[in-house]
């Protein structure tokens, strides 16, 4: 499952640990003929990575990462994303992923409720690639290096 209108939590499996983050505005795009890449933005910026997507699952996807230069240190990573439903954000990324867990407010409508609370916090902010969109269709540049 692949949506860019939910809230994701990607567990980066590389050679020396495994990192975790929130993901959103996920989306999988054709860089250049034949290469494909991830992008999305968590809470601070937006990320991209070259790669090749290993599978969908009913909770989410699995990708490979490839990098420009085969054999390079991050090389064969696997990028996890696992779709945050309001019952697993209580139960699991309030606590666990968040280090302020109480800057979050409670949802009580379900789900979509989160993931908009989510893109109207942090989508766009930072760093962003071009190319990239917010939900409603409206490009996203990069900001002028200063």
């Amino acid at each position: 499952m692949i949506d860019d209108r939910v809230l994701y939590t990607v567990t980066i499996e590389t050679q020396d640990d495994v990192l975790r983050m929130l993901a959103l505005g996920v989306s999988i795009e054709q860089v250049a003929p034949g290469q494909l890449a991830v992008h999305w933005h968590d809470t601070v910026r937006g990320h991209a990575t070259l790669g090749e997507l290993v599978r969908e699952t009913d909770t989410g996807f699995v990708w490979r990462r490839r990098g420009e230069v085969p054999g390079s240190r991050h090389d064969g990573d696997v990028l996890t994303f696992e779709v945050v439903t309001l019952e697993r954000f209580e139960r699991e990324v309030r606590r666990g992923y968040l280090d302020a867990p109480d800057s979050v407010p409670s949802f009580r409508f379900g789900d979509e409720e989160l993931w908009e609370w989510y893109r109207r916090q942090f989508f766009g902010v930072g760093r962003v690639y071009k190319g990239r969109q917010k939900p409603d269709g409206t490009p996203i540049e990069p900001p002028p290096v200063l």
